[in-house]
């Protein structure tokens, strides 16, 4: 009986490890880096008067 877990065991194991990360060829970095993107420049703050609904 605990030699038969043991197998089972040892086969899990050993399917886990084969399946890997499951990438096709060779694992590699990406030559160039895409450039990054500028981020868009902040907009000025607008004050504008506040206005009361009650008028006196």
């Amino acid at each position: 009986m605990h030699a038969a877990s043991l197998s089972v065991g040892i086969l899990g194991l050993s399917l886990l490890l084969l399946a890997g990360c499951g990438q096709k060829g060779p694992l590699t970095l990406p030559k160039d880096p895409p450039p990054a993107a500028e981020p868009a420049p902040a907009k000025p703050a607008t004050s504008q008067p506040v206005q009361s609904d009650q008028q006196g």
